[in-house]
């Protein structure tokens, strides 16, 4: 997929020389299986963004809202497009977030591992990145517009601006770091259970929806696109469960046994995970107790 000479092959520190890059849906698991117009508009705003490196412009690198309910698939997608591109990733949970000064998680913490994966300041800024900042609906629960929530919402403006920003130091990096967060792609995320699909059906909805919500406008107006991934089908939930319990199976062998998840049991998770509107996630736990069960059975069979 990914087209480059001999001689930036060799001058990367990683992988990330793509002169031409198509994304379609063939290139994703199962679970991305229709959301097919959403990972056509990540595809568009992925291959600019391989052209920008290449090209080396001062163009800022994409800033991108994705939402979606629960198990639509949003960080999966991040974390796979970022696999095909080649590039670090990191995730920060918005829901743990700390204001500048506080003890706590931050998004200096996601630019630090950026810059470990990169080996250099140097590396992250000339090759890129992508920061993922996720649960974004986090920061409105309970927000009340006070200090606290207001500060960790503009300690975001300077990195979705593309702005250099200072990371501070630690042991081993007293003076702390300057980085440009330019060619750094970031990837806001949230389910936002409480609104219906209708409030992301296009950008401009999209916009209208987080600034009502309380998102500052300063805030969303430096997002580029903002791209709304479905749930996913009935279907398409138990064929992602049957591919996890194969996975799984071969954790709960006994002897030359390897349990097995039927069909039936397969549309009865599919059916209780649908239920509970707990997501794909909560799938493993019960796929887990059912081949627990028979791996169970079967020793007690063989005693």
């Amino acid at each position: 997929m990914a087209i480059y000479t001999r001689k930036q092959k060799n001058k990367a520190p990683y992988r990330h020389w793509m002169v031409d890059y198509n994304i379609a849906a063939k290139h994703f698991s199962l679970r991305f299986v229709g959301n097919d117009e959403a990972l056509k508009r990540l595809s568009g705003v992925y291959a600019t963004y391989s052209k920008l490196l290449v090209l080396d412009t001062e163009l800022v690198a994409p800033r991108l809202f994705l939402s979606g309910s629960v198990s639509s698939g949003k960080t999966s997608a991040v974390r796979e497009l970022a696999k095909l591109l080649k590039i670090p990733i990191a995730t920060v949970s918005a829901g743990a977030l700390s204001p500048s000064g506080f003890k706590g998680t931050n998004l200096d913490d996601g630019i630090k591992s950026l810059i470990a994966q990169a080996g250099t300041v140097q590396n992250l800024e000339k090759y890129g990145g992508l920061l993922h900042l996720d649960e974004c609906d986090k920061l409105l629960i309970n927000s009340q517009k006070n200090d606290f929530y207001e500060s960790i919402i503009f300690n975001t403006l300077g990195v979705l601006g593309g702005e250099a920003i200072h990371i501070d130091g630690d042991e081993l990096d007293p003076t702390g770091s300057q980085v440009n967060t330019q060619k750094i792609i970031v990837v806001l995320s949230g389910a936002f259970a409480w609104l219906n699909e209708s409030a992301f059906s296009d950008s401009k909805k999209s916009m209208t929806t987080l600034v009502r919500e309380g998102f500052p406008t300063e805030f969303v107006s430096r997002i580029h696109d903002f791209i709304h991934m479905k749930k996913i089908s009935e279907k398409q939930t138990q064929a992602v469960i049957a591919i996890e319990s194969q996975k799984l199976s071969e954790c709960y062998r006994a002897g030359k046994f390897t349990p097995q998840i039927s069909a039936s049991k397969i549309k009865f998770i599919s059916r209780e995970v649908t239920k509970t509107k707990l997501g794909i996630r909560s799938a493993r736990r019960l796929i887990g107790e059912e081949l627990f069960r028979q791996s169970q059975a079967q020793k007690e069979l063989t005693i």
